[in-house]
């Protein structure tokens, strides 16, 4: 499902897909946000890897 990447927000990615899927999405880029801006306060990198490969495959 394309969403514009400045659209990007818990309500867009909560229609486009479901509430739980929507809300896991959000707290990765969330995260993904924090790594790319302050990588000093990520602890384990492993632990974003994993809930990323859920997340895609369940997509």
């Amino acid at each position: 499902k394309g969403i514009a990447k400045e659209n990007i927000s818990l309500t867009v990615l909560n229609e486009a897909f479901g509430t739980a899927s929507g809300g896991r999405i959000n707290a990765l880029v969330e995260q993904l946000q924090l790594a790319l801006y302050a990588p000093n306060t990520m602890v384990s990198n492993d632990e974003w890897l994993n809930e990323f490969n859920a997340l895609w495959e369940q997509l």
